[in-house]
């Protein structure tokens, strides 16, 4: 048998095969690297965002999915400035948005005249930290909003539509401006041809496998007077096939990984 599969793997055909298919593999595998790493930046896009409600009726988001959690906060004006208490903060310290630039430690909120140490910087685009006294005394002058947290910021329309729906409000959004680049669309393109590529990959497989089949009819013969079953040998050319797939899989995780140390080495 071991002799049977030496003789199939010096085929120049198979050979050929076996290129196209490193070939293609070493293509998917790129891509899902590509995408992995679009996915990164698109998500570091939403880092610190959160989507507001205008409600205090946190029970609606169980009906909700791809929610991660969420946190009362205080409307502080028609801005979609917002304020949300930190356990680590006492009296009046508070922790400002990154996009704030000030040269002094201390900040007016809002309409209060309170004047707040800042104790330092989140990457929120509206997100104010303050006491948990502090939000106590001012929750009374503020509207109670859900700061709601998602689990893939990728679905934030769907989510968004879906708490329009739950909580039949109309206004809604999702606040977040640490960057403006949008990677969602080559995310899309990458995703679409990767389905491309799994496709020809498979019409590719299925007629390869079958020129194999029939390229091997004319030695199975051969081996069939020598002595072998029709059932082994039918057996034997699925061996084929598989073999030729897992030695494709991997010489490309084998090439790729090649590219990638030589990519890390250079860009990363």
């Amino acid at each position: 048998m071991i002799l049977i599969l030496k003789s199939f793997f010096r085929k120049k055909t198979t050979i050929i095969f076996l290129i196209i298919y490193t070939l293609i593999i070493i293509s998917l595998l790129g891509l899902l690297y590509g995408l992995k790493l679009l996915n990164v930046k698109e998500k570091e896009n939403y880092s610190d965002a959160f989507i507001y409600i205008n409600s205090s009726d946190f029970s609606k988001l169980k009906n909700i999915s791809n929610i991660n959690n969420y946190k009362l906060g205080l409307k502080l004006d028609d801005d979609y400035n917002f304020a949300i208490y930190n356990d680590n903060l006492n009296n009046n310290e508070i922790i400002i948005p990154n996009n704030i630039t000030r040269d002094d430690n201390n900040i007016t909120l809002s309409d209060t005249n309170i004047s707040f140490i800042v104790k330092g910087k989140n990457e929120s685009v509206s997100l104010y930290e303050i006491s948990k006294e502090m939000y106590n005394s001012l929750k009374e002058n503020y509207d109670t909003v859900l700061i709601v947290y998602l689990n893939d910021y990728l679905k934030a329309e769907t989510t968004i539509i879906n708490i329009k729906k739950e909580f039949n409000i109309d206004e809604t959004s999702i606040m977040s401006n640490k960057y403006k680049y949008n990677y969602g669309k080559y995310i899309f393109i990458v995703k679409l041809f990767i389905i491309v590529i799994l496709l020809l990959f498979g019409i590719i497989v299925f007629f390869t496998s079958f020129n194999i089949i029939e390229e091997e009819k004319e030695k199975n013969a051969i081996y069939y007077k020598l002595g072998y079953e029709k059932v082994f040998l039918k057996l034997l050319n699925t061996i084929k096939i598989v073999l030729l797939l897992i030695s494709s899989m991997l010489l490309s995780s084998a090439v790729f990984y090649i590219i990638y140390t030589i990519y890390k080495s250079i860009f990363l």
